[in-house]
């Protein structure tokens, strides 16, 4: 399960995964699966601890934030749930969709979206749904969200190119 934020805010509504690894934990319907947290805060040992606990199946519920999107390979990992997954661009969501689905086993990948989300957090979640090809996603992610600065510290939004856009010229 995969949460964006490692603590509960102020600032936003939105689930942590420290609290909820406690309140599945607690869960009765849940203790047959122990329950394992993991996050980017946590110091490396801690982290290789749990994710070699998860690995050898000790832990069979895995609640953490983006940490996983890279460089984890849990073949039996076979279900992974994103909650709001609108806070992520499309090639991220690809990179936490492909951490599972890597072993024999049939896999899926749930989005677990907030109500009330505009239209076009919609229909960038509905693309990713329909869409399995990470080339084709992460155009899909420039083309809605631009690029940012080409120098600079903007990470979104179009350039302030007069003459040409150094993305669109041919090679």
């Amino acid at each position: 399960m995969i949460y964006p934020l490692v603590e509960e805010s102020d600032r936003a509504e939105l689930q942590a995964a420290t609290t909820m690894a406690k309140e599945l934990a607690a869960r009765p319907e849940f203790r047959p699966f122990p329950v394992g947290l993991l996050h980017g805060q946590m110091p490396s040992e801690e982290k290789d601890a749990v994710m070699t606990r998860f690995t050898g199946g000790e832990i069979r519920l895995l609640v953490a934030t983006t940490v996983v999107e890279v460089g984890i390979d849990v073949p039996n990992a076979t279900c992974l749930l994103i909650e709001h997954p609108e806070r992520y661009g499309l090639s991220q969501l690809h990179q936490l969709r492909g951490r599972v689905g890597r072993g024999r086993h049939p896999s899926v990948c749930v989005l677990f979206r907030g109500a009330g989300l505009p239209p076009e957090a919609v229909s960038r979640l509905e693309r990713f749904a329909t869409t399995d090809d990470g080339f084709a996603l992460a155009e899909i992610d420039l083309s809605l969200r631009g690029q940012g600065d080409v120098v600079g510290t903007r990470q979104h939004g179009r350039p302030e190119f007069r003459l040409a856009d150094p993305w669109r010229i041919p090679v």
